[in-house]
């Protein structure tokens, strides 16, 4: 059998739902319909019990995700499920485990993998209205309301300004930087060091969170909505949330109305003062810094590499235009 990481996809894919289904007994189900949804850092399922039972999500995770690391965003999904947010639930093994730990034939394993309740809704359009911002903005504030604090060292990812610039993932990324754009990411860099180390690591403004707040992680259904995909959940500054969504409205013609109206949203649940709604742009910098060593550190012949050049023609002239506003 040829090694994984040698076969195509559609086989590495074929030996992921073998695995699937030795998940699924580890998890007490015997007769389910599984569909493929996505396969990138993760495979995921789509699980569809026997009868009207209901259906749940499947996830495969990658080899490098560790338990510890899981059971922090577990924990985190169980507690906003007990304070009634809608996201997804963790569902239990028999045994009354959170995950499996599976192997299949030609997959390197074990494999954690997690089963999660479905979560049903309509993606959001491209043109959300401002009530629609202002909606998201109070549930993300929701989310921040029932962080989980550390508690010592955790396995999870922290988005700090080492992550987001020093990371040694992203030293490929460095390299094909023009040296023009190396010195306006290191410009970005510094100032959002400053920006984090000036806010602080209090629990008022540093806890879990999402960590990837794009609209295609919400879903409206039967008029509210609800947040999905906890897999990028770390450590860092609610800004950084906040700054994830804004970087998919900027461009808006109405984005002054848009923003308003989520920090609006945000506000009607939770405090966000003034000087710290000022460091906003800092992590929004911070975030198209990160994205472009990403895609450019990616593999030659993957999508992001693809989109790599298009995206900095986009990104580096507001990043200019942000720094000689505000310096």
């Amino acid at each position: 059998m040829k090694a994984f990481e040698r076969a195509g996809r559609a086989e590495q894919m074929r030996r992921l739902r073998v695995l699937a289904r030795e998940a699924l007994r580890e998890f007490g189900i015997a007769a389910a319909r599984l569909r493929p949804l996505r396969y990138a850092y993760n495979a995921t399922f789509r699980v569809d019990f026997a009868g009207a039972a209901g259906s749940a999500l499947l996830r495969i995770h990658a080899a490098e995700r560790s338990p510890a690391a899981l059971h922090v965003e577990l924990d985190w999904l169980r507690r906003l499920t007990a304070a009634g947010l809608a996201v997804p639930r963790p569902l239990a093994t028999p045994f009354g485990g959170l995950f499996a730990r599976s192997i299949a034939p030609g997959v390197p394993g074990p494999r954690c993998c997690t089963l999660l309740s479905w979560q049903p809704g309509q993606r959001l359009g491209r043109r959300p209205a401002p009530a629609t911002l202002f909606a998201m903005g109070a549930l993300v504030a929701d989310l921040h309301a029932n962080t989980s604090p550390r508690r010592g060292i955790q396995p999870r990812p922290y988005w700090t300004a080492h992550s987001f610039f020093h990371d040694r993932t992203l030293r490929a990324g460095w390299r094909r930087l023009s040296p023009a754009r190396r010195a306006l990411w290191r410009r970005v860099g510094r100032r959002f060091a400053a920006a984090q180390r000036a806010l602080g690591c209090g629990r008022e403004v540093f806890g879990l969170i999402h960590g990837d707040l794009t609209f295609d992680n919400f879903l409206r259904h039967g008029g509210a909505l609800r947040v999905i995909d906890f897999d990028d959940c770390g450590f860092g500054h609610f800004l950084f949330d906040l700054a994830t969504l804004l970087d998919r409205i900027e461009w808006r013609k109405n984005y002054p109305e848009l923003r308003a109206a989520f920090l609006a949203g945000y506000r009607s649940r939770r405090p966000l003062s003034p000087a710290h709604e000022l460091d906003l742009p800092a992590f929004l910098l911070a975030r198209w810094c990160f994205l472009g060593l990403a895609f450019l550190a990616a593999p030659a012949g993957s999508p992001g590499r693809a989109y790599a050049p298009v995206f900095l023609r986009i990104v580096t002239p507001k990043i200019k235009r942000e720094l000689d506003t505000r310096g």
